[in-house]
């Protein structure tokens, strides 16, 4: 199985767990595909990223990813009705077409890869732009969800609802989480 992630940004230097989650991956013989939608704020690493065997694919300028979404609506992968959807549901303010260009290019990234499995930490944008990656590629996910994130960062119940009900899992880091997401995403409580 080659495993793929997606974040937001990497790497963190605070999130060394994740760090130590892909390279226990790695070490246990699993291919991975590293993508992130921005790049690190600083050139500050953890020794631990250095480890990775994987490289980190960053998604291109704004410029270059609509180019991605031309292509992806030439091959008829764009989610038109997702993209309305959300616009509709949530606002402009959720970004729904940047999410949409962003998950064009990870999806020919993580299909030219063979991933056939992708996880998010943290239910932010990663986890909105993988709705729309499962979308266009039919390659499921899963997420983390850590606390600031689905408390403040995403800001839209709603959102993180559907987000937990389209992943095949997802796991959160204290019982007090739990208890939080299970209420908030009771079709996923499980």
């Amino acid at each position: 199985m080659r495993l793929g992630y997606l974040y937001s940004r990497y790497p963190v230097l605070s999130q060394t767990f994740c760090d130590m989650e892909m390279l226990e991956l790695e070490r246990r013989g699993f291919e991975l595909v590293v993508g992130s939608i921005h790049p690190p704020l600083t050139s500050i690493r953890h020794p631990h990223a250095g480890r990775l065997k994987a490289p980190v694919h960053y998604a291109p300028p704004g410029a270059i990813v609509r180019l991605w979404e031309e292509k992806a609506r030439g091959g008829n992968r764009w989610p038109h009705g997702l993209v309305a959807a959300h616009e509709q549901r949530y606002g402009p303010q959720i970004k729904a077409p940047t999410r949409a260009r962003n998950a064009s290019y990870f999806a020919e990234l993580f299909r030219r890869e063979g991933v056939n499995h992708f996880h998010v930490h943290f239910a932010n944008r990663a986890a909105h732009t993988a709705l729309f990656l499962k979308a266009m590629a039919g390659i499921p996910f899963s997420v983390t969800a850590h606390g600031q994130d689905f408390m403040a960062d995403l800001g839209n119940d709603d959102l993180l609802r559907e987000i937990c009900d389209e992943a095949e899992f997802v796991a959160v880091e204290t019982e007090y989480s739990r208890s939080l997401m299970q209420a908030r995403c009771p079709n996923a409580a499980a």
